[in-house]
């Protein structure tokens, strides 16, 4: 009994250790993510992701695709990842196993190292549509987005810096200054972006917008951008 309850100790320390980290960034949807962007600017971007509880999962996956030193490359741009990301895609990536191949079957995180690391089904290198080879700050974004290639061979994403009306993302009616967020998007089918037709537009048969949760954070070697915990990894594209 007292093995049991001991247990049950331990797991509930887990899971309010990662709700913890998983709040910290739930926070912060204005412009800037945090108060300081700068506070990191002395550490890497790897580093970085090492020091907060909230991409411990995420640390593992970039050390399993052996991508730390592609992270920490200069000039450099990631969208980081929560460990309630990739959470949510472990359970939903069950799910897919569940219906397609066995009704009792689990994909859990050390599927993911194991296809990370021996970049099962290009796992690994799926990882990199995360990663872009140029700081994407705020001088350089637009409210329409444009396309960026990604560390991904062949693949790209719609990047925006739109002005909110959202009152949870900031807004306040009694301020002449619209707050702005950042969009990462993915598309599966062709769009054509353009001013008549931006990045806000995407429809959802066509693509999945993800908000960032918080922006501009300087590493010594980039910039790091956080998505949403809504956020499941890869957009749910399972291979």
């Amino acid at each position: 009994m007292n093995i049991m309850k001991n247990k049950l100790i331990i797991l509930f320390s887990v899971i309010s250790a990662i709700l913890l980290g998983f709040n910290s960034c739930e926070k912060s949807y204005i412009t800037g993510g945090i108060q300081d962007v700068n506070q990191n600017s002395k550490i890497t971007t790897y580093a970085y992701l090492q020091s907060k509880p909230a991409f411990d999962t995420l640390v593992k996956c970039i050390d399993a695709a052996g991508l730390k030193d592609a992270i920490n490359a200069s000039e450099t741009t990631f969208f980081a990842t929560t460990n309630y990301t990739i959470l949510t895609y472990l359970g939903k990536r069950s799910v897919y196993v569940q219906n397609h191949f066995n009704q009792n079957g689990k994909f859990g995180l050390d599927s993911l190292l194991y296809y990370l690391a021996n970049n099962v089904k290009g796992t690994r290198d799926s990882l990199k549509m995360y990663l872009f080879s140029q700081k994407l700050t705020y001088s350089v974004l637009t409210t329409t987005g444009k396309f960026y290639k990604s560390g991904f061979a062949k693949d790209s994403a719609i990047v925006s810096y739109e002005t909110t009306i959202d009152e949870k993302l900031g807004y306040n009616s009694n301020y002449s200054t619209y707050p702005k967020v950042i969009y990462f998007a993915h598309l599966n089918k062709p769009y054509p972006l353009s001013d008549a037709n931006p990045s806000s537009d995407i429809p959802s048969d066509v693509g999945d917008r993800v908000l960032c949760a918080s922006t501009g954070i300087n590493t010594s070697n980039g910039v790091v951008h956080v998505l949403s915990p809504s956020h499941s990894l890869f957009f749910n594209r399972y291979k």
